[in-house]
């Protein structure tokens, strides 16, 4: 009896025993499964706030893009009604009429001598305030007939000169000057090297003067300013540190700035200089609108907002950029840090990465080496993380 006893009450304790493991197993199972469940619930939040921020982000530039795009186009209407108006004006017709009677009388144009100065003291007075007022650098009152540049407002080494022939015949003044005889109408010549201004990047417009006939006997052009295109595309409020808004246009057969930057280059992305990046290219391409994210000429994922310009005769775009890091990993107001460092740090995580499509880790909380390396094609693509990237890619 002693021996059945003990039998029984081993094979109690051993099943007592068993049952406690299996309510333990089944305990910490679903501990488990509820602590893979949350991270999961977690991801899904971060995922979401970073679709949030990015779609917010993109919403900004392209309301500080369409706000600055229809500036500019007004700005170049105003260019072409002031050329207009301008040329049309009694002070224009009368002055390319009284030069013509000088240089017929004197076989030539002398714009050094005294009785060139002294008949047109009050033309040159009015056309320096009308540069000085409406911000022009210069403007121009060119023969039609030869190409003779009559007279400007500043008097440089392009007055008296021939855009029909000679050292200027090749240059931008002397392409409007012909473009404007050609359509008979009021144009734009784009930014090109020009010598009178010490080789600088220069952009005119230009519209015919026509006489009490209706017959085309000169051009009157004006020397755009630069100033004016930066003043309305670099106000950078609101963009952070490398939110920018700039311009590029293609002009014989190349690609270049039309605004200075501010936050890349170092000073040598200027007006007129050279440029090439998959995105400028892509709206100098097609000329439609897009936003998209890009690689930048320095390697950082940029969030991209860009447009065609509608301005007459120049193939020109408008592009506003801000790096991706910046634009969807805003900081919290009333502290230094992130909104991805503070979530880290509340939910006890040791870092957070945000990896683009491509493999590029454009963001972590903790800023190791493995930050802004290629999870597929770079240094870490066969860690434990870049195969995780591949495999959910």
């Amino acid at each position: 009896m002693g021996i059945i006893a003990l039998s029984k009450s081993s094979s109690a304790i051993s099943e007592l025993t068993n049952n406690q493991l299996v309510s333990l197993r089944s305990i910490k199972k679903k501990q488990v499964e509820k602590f893979y469940h949350e991270q999961k619930v977690n991801l899904d939040i971060v995922l979401e706030t970073v679709s949030t921020l990015r779609n917010e982000a993109f919403g900004r530039l392209k309301a500080a893009e369409y706000l600055k795009k229809r500036q500019i186009e007004a700005l170049f209407k105003r260019y072409l009604v002031d050329v207009e108006t301008l040329a049309s004006s009694q002070d224009v017709t009368a002055l390319i009429e009284m030069l013509k009677v000088y240089q017929h009388e004197k076989q030539g144009l002398g714009t050094k001598s005294k009785l060139y100065q002294n008949m047109l003291a009050n033309s040159q007075a009015f056309f320096q305030n009308y540069i000085r007022r409406y911000g022009y650098l210069d403007c121009y009152i060119i023969f039609g007939d030869n190409g003779t540049v009559g007279f400007t407002a500043q008097q440089k080494e392009d007055l008296g000169k021939s855009l029909k022939m000679g050292p200027l015949q090749n240059e931008g003044l002397a392409r409007l000057w012909r473009k404007v005889l050609d359509t008979g109408s009021s144009e734009f010549w784009d930014f090109t090297s020009y010598s009178p201004n010490n080789g600088k990047p220069t952009a005119f417009v230009g519209a015919p003067i026509k006489n009490s006939n209706g017959t085309i006997i000169g051009v009157c052009a004006l020397q755009l300013p630069p100033q004016d295109i930066n003043a309305i595309v670099q106000p950078r409020a609101g963009m952070g540190k490398t939110g920018e808004t700039y311009l590029v246009g293609y002009h014989n057969n190349l690609t270049a700035f039309r605004s200075d930057m501010l936050t890349m280059g170092n000073g040598r992305y200027i007006i007129g200089y050279e440029i090439h990046t998959e995105y400028i290219d892509k709206v100098i391409k097609t000329m439609k609108p897009f936003e998209q994210v890009f690689t930048d000429s320095k390697g950082a994922l940029v969030m991209i907002e860009a447009a065609p310009l509608d301005i007459k005769g120049l193939h020109w775009g408008i592009i506003t950029k801000m790096d991706m890091e910046e634009s969807i990993a805003p900081k919290l107001a009333h502290k230094k840090t992130d909104f991805y460092t503070d979530y880290v740090e509340r939910n006890h995580y040791y870092d957070l990465f945000l990896i683009h499509p491509k493999g590029r880790v454009f963001y972590t909380v903790t800023h190791e080496s493995d930050y802004n390396t290629n999870m597929i094609s770079g240094k870490y693509a066969s860690s434990a993380l870049g195969k995780l990237v591949r495999e959910v890619l």
